[in-house]
């Protein structure tokens, strides 16, 4: 990295703001140590998209803000665990060079993920520089990131050996539990080190299935995970983890994996026996296990699609390279047809064929998909 273009002393604790180039972009991390020679354990801190949702649905962009205010004394507190800790800017967010990341949450779950994936080389980048810095102790290390911050660090730690993972909210899109989950808990279950899970049962915005759906899988090689839940407080959205009520509540068992994580030996990543190369799909727990269903694929490349039929209420579940969802809708029959809106803006058209089979019209944005579904075979 260059030289630093800050260092601050306030409130007790020591700031520097740091550039460094990687993958031809100029990006900045921030330190926050404190006082002293040191040495100190290393810990890095993943911040989250940077947007947010109003009232009406609209994205909020907040990405441009440093995540570090050296004047504010909340931040200097975080040098009260003895820790030099390491917070990297994501490409780009607050200085640093990269994409727009509105425009990529916009672009979609592919776009978004190849943003997170370039965010965790550059921290691992960022922590294999920090690691040959005097005043740290790189053989004490930890990552802990929020959101997308969680993703990125799992997503790191797949990459390089730590002591301890804390993924917190973790998610890469708002209300879709499913995006990039398979990708995620592929690299999840390469993490050797403990990894706890945290998650508020009142996040209405990216709500605990999908993050408990990585850690169900990663966990299933890696018995050092852990998942924990927390009941969170009404009136007070769940994925806020910071707000103080929310805060109280993960803070006890974040803290314990962190000091456990400095005290441990930093584990390699490794390869699982196995990696999941199958999704099922998805369905309701509610849905009855033998309602009718047919399966098909929109295109060469999928994704797969399955409806599943139950008297006036029908599920269409789909499957790509790497996540799945679903979503309800009760039937309205159009003559012999059935029409279901299974999402806001969607709309499905199940036409009967000869043999039992469907033409399912998918309808979304204004555009149109055709595929033939055949009946599934029930075990």
């Amino acid at each position: 990295m260059a030289s630093p273009s800050l260092i601050l002393e306030r409130n007790g604790a020591v700031f520097e703001r740091h550039t460094y180039r990687h993958e031809d972009l100029e990006l900045v991390a921030w330190i926050v140590r404190p006082p002293g020679l040191g040495p100190f354990p290393l810990l890095v801190l993943n911040h989250g998209s940077g947007i947010s949702l109003s009232s009406d649905g609209t994205l909020i962009d907040v990405s441009s803000r440093h995540i570090v205010d050296p004047e504010n004394p909340a931040w200097a507190r975080i040098a009260a665990n003895g820790a030099f800790t390491l917070f990297p800017e994501g490409r780009g967010y607050g200085g640093s060079e990269g994409p727009s990341p509105l425009d990529a949450v916009r672009g979609g779950t592919d776009t978004t993920f190849d943003v997170l994936l370039g965010r965790a080389a550059d921290a691992k980048a960022a922590a294999d520089w920090a690691c040959v810095r005097p005043d740290v102790e790189g053989d004490r290390c930890a990552i802990a990131g929020a959101s997308h911050g969680g993703v990125v660090s799992l997503l790191a730690a797949a990459q390089r050996p730590y002591g301890a993972v804390v993924a917190q909210a973790t998610g890469t899109s708002y209300g879709r539990i499913e995006a990039s989950v398979r990708p995620i808990a592929n690299a999840a279950a390469r993490i050797t080190a403990p990894v706890l899970f945290q998650h508020m049962q009142t996040d209405t915005l990216v709500p605990q299935e999908g993050a408990r759906t990585i850690f169900d899988w990663s966990s299933r090689f890696r018995p050092l995970q852990r998942w924990r839940d927390y009941p969170g407080t009404p009136g007070i959205e769940g994925h806020n983890v910071f707000d103080p009520a929310n805060a109280q509540q993960l803070r006890p068992d974040y803290i314990e994996a962190i000091r456990a994580g400095f005290s441990s030996t930093p584990s390699e990543p490794m390869d699982p026996p196995e990696q999941w190369m199958v999704l099922d799909f998805l369905l309701p727990a509610a849905f009855p296990p033998n309602a009718l269903r047919w399966s098909g694929r929109f295109g060469e490349e999928g994704p797969d699609a399955m409806v599943a039929l139950d008297g006036e209420q029908a599920v269409y579940s789909w499957k790509d390279h790497n996540s799945r969802g679903f979503g309800e809708g009760a039937i309205t029959h159009r003559g012999e047809a059935l029409f279901v809106e299974p999402y806001s803006g969607v709309q499905l058209l199940l036409e009967p064929l000869p043999g039992n089979t469907f033409q399912a019209t998918y309808i979304w944005g204004g555009q149109k998909s055709v595929t033939r579904l055949d009946p599934v075979k029930q075990r």
